[in-house]
């Protein structure tokens, strides 16, 4: 399906595959990857899903770019995420990035606040909030601030 098909308000979309993007009703510039990539999807505009049930629950939302396959099927209204890795799944979440290594295990994750996490998802208490051994070559400086 390019454009729109019948019962769309939209324009500008590209689904490839069995039941991709078939739910959409209204959005656009929306492209779709996939045997059932955004199959929920019923509006939004600018979303990237690639993968096998890439964004399966997604059903609003815009600016998402959703990669791999079942990757972000437990966003349902998301906003400006991206999700990278087969399985990688980080909640219903907003302007998040989550990159993980194919077995779903998310190994990097920024929030929404800009925070990042190595190893873990949350909570994340600092910048960068690291779990397991870590190794720095060089100095670290510590700056107080009052």
């Amino acid at each position: 399906m390019t454009g729109s098909a019948a019962g769309q308000t939209g324009h500008g979309n590209i689904a490839v595959g069995f039941k991709t993007m078939c739910g959409l009703t209204s959005g656009g510039q929306n492209v779709a990857i996939g045997y059932a990539a955004a199959v929920a999807l019923a509006s939004g505009n600018g979303n990237v899903l690639i993968g096998t049930s890439a964004g399966l629950t997604l059903s609003s939302g815009y600016g998402n770019v959703i990669i791999g396959a079942t990757a972000g099927t437990s966003v349902t209204t998301g906003i400006e995420n991206t999700i990278l890795g087969s399985q990688v799944n980080p909640g219903n979440v907003n302007n998040t990035i989550a990159i993980g290594d194919g077995g779903g295990n998310i190994r990097i994750y920024v929030n929404s606040s800009g925070n990042m996490a190595l190893g873990k998802t949350s909570p994340i208490n600092a910048k960068l909030d690291v779990n397991g051994n870590t190794i720095v070559t060089g100095s670290i400086t510590s700056v107080c601030v009052s």
